[in-house]
C-alpha cells in the first residue's frame, strides 16, 4: 500500500485488493439505481455483507445517478456501505464527468454527516459502465481532494483498486515523480550517445546576424558546451535558442536535455523551460513542415520516450500543449515506426 499525506491533514492511500475486506468506517459500492445489487464490486459487496444490506437498499428505495445513501454494512468488515450510482459512459458529451465527481463528493457528505472518518472507494464506473479509466482516475482524485480542502473531517481516504491497470493510474496520478523518473531512465536511454551538433547553441541565436556578428559567432563556439547531453549544466539551458532555431540534427542533443530538466522540475509547470519544451513537441498545421524537418532524425525510441514525457504532462498536469501534440502527431507517429 502507498500513502501519499495531503496538504489539508487527510493521507491518500492506495492498493490492490478487495474492497469488501477494508476495516474502515465505510466502504463505497458502486451501485446500480435500483440498489438491489448487480455485477462487479456491486454484487461482491452484497454477497460479502449479507441480507442486512439488501434490505435497506429496498426500504430506500434507489438512487439516481450521481447521488449517494448510507446503509448499514451488514456482515463486512465495514460498519457502514455508502452506495453511490455511476454514469454509464455515453461518448462524453452526457455530463458523465460531472456526474461521476458528484458521486465522490455526495459519498464524502454522507461520510462527514456520519461523523466518519475513513472511507474506501472502488475504482467507480470503470466496469461495465466502460467510463475511461484514465479520465475515471483523474475525476476521482480531483474531486476527493477538492472536498477535503473545504470539508473537514475525513482522515483517511483509501483508493482500492480491483485490477492493475487502474493501480498503475493511480499510482502516476498520486506520485507523478516516481514516473517521471522512469521517462528520465527511458529517455537516457534512448538518447544515449547523440553527438553535439556542429552548430553550437550560442551560434544559433546569431544564426540570421553572421554578417553583423561575426566575432560573437566565433565565441559562441569557443565557448559552447561540447560534452554529453547529460551533462549539460542545467543552468546554461535556455528553451528559445535550444529548441526554435538548432538545425534538425542538433534538437535530438538539447531536446533530451531540456525533457529531462522539465520533469525533474515538473511541479513547476509554468515554468519558461516547460513550457517552451511542451510547445516545441506540439503540431499545428502552420507549423507542419518546420516541426516534421526538426523531429524527423528521431529514432522510434527516441520518438516514444517524447511522447511518454508529453503523455506524462497531459495526464497529470493536463497540459493543453503535451494534449496538442498527442493527438496531431505524435500517437500516429509512433504507431508508423
Amino acid at each position: 500500500m502507498l500513502s501519499f499525506p495531503d496538504p489539508n491533514g487527510t493521507t491518500l492511500h492506495l492498493l490492490q485488493g478487495d474492497i469488501t475486506k477494508m476495516e474502515t468506517d465505510a466502504i463505497v459500492n458502486a451501485a446500480n439505481s435500483s440498489l438491489l445489487g448487480g455485477g462487479g464490486v456491486d454484487g461482491a459487496i452484497h454477497r460479502a455483507g449479507g441480507p442486512r444490506i439488501l434490505d435497506a437498499c429496498r426500504i430506500i428505495g434507489g438512487c439516481k445517478t450521481g447521488q449517494a445513501v448510507i446503509t448499514t454494512g451488514g456482515d463486512l468488515p465495514a460498519p457502514y456501505v455508502i452506495h453511490t450510482v455511476g454514469p454509464v459512459w455515453r461518448g462524453g458529451g452526457n455530463k458523465e464527468a460531472e456526474l461521476l465527481a458528484d458521486c465522490y463528493y455526495n459519498s464524502l457528505a454522507l461520510a462527514v454527516d456520519k461523523g466518519l472518518t475513513t472511507i474506501a472507494f472502488p475504482n467507480i464506473s470503470t466496469g461495465i459502465y466502460s467510463f475511461p479509466k484514465p479520465a475515471a482516475c483523474k475525476i476521482a482524485i480531483q474531486a476527493v481532494r477538492m472536498f477535503l480542502e473545504y470539508i473537514e473531517g475525513i482522515k483517511n481516504v483509501y483508493f482500492v483498486c480491483f485490477d492493475a491497470e487502474n493501480y498503475t493510474l493511480y499510482e502516476r496520478f498520486l506520485h507523478p515523480t516516481l514516473l517521471a523518473e522512469t521517462i528520465i531512465r527511458e529517455i537516457e536511454t534512448a538518447f544515449d550517445g547523440v553527438p553535439a551538433p556542429e552548430i553550437t547553441w550560442g551560434q544559433a541565436d546569431l544564426l540570421d546576424d553572421y554578417i553583423d556578428h561575426g566575432p560573437a559567432w566565433e565565441k559562441a563556439k569557443q565557448t559552447a558546451w561540447r560534452g554529453r547531453w547529460q551533462d549539460i549544466p542545467a543552468e546554461t539551458l535556455r528553451p528559445a535558442s535550444a529548441l526554435s532555431f538548432l538545425k534538425p540534427e542538433g534538437i535530438r542533443y538539447y531536446f533530451p536535455a531540456c525533457m529531462v530538466l522539465a520533469l525533474r522540475a515538473q511541479p513547476d509547470c509554468g515554468s519558461d523551460l516547460t513550457e517552451s519544451t511542451l510547445f516545441h513537441a506540439e503540431i499545428t498545421e502552420s507549423l507542419k513542415d518546420y516541426f516534421l524537418a526538426r523531429f524527423e532524425p528521431f529514432s522510434p525510441a527516441q520518438k516514444k520516450a517524447v511522447l511518454h514525457f508529453l503523455d506524462f504532462f497531459a495526464f497529470v498536469y493536463d497540459h493543453p500543449n503535451a494534449q496538442r501534440a498527442i493527438d496531431k502527431y505524435w500517437a500516429d507517429s509512433i504507431a508508423n515506426c
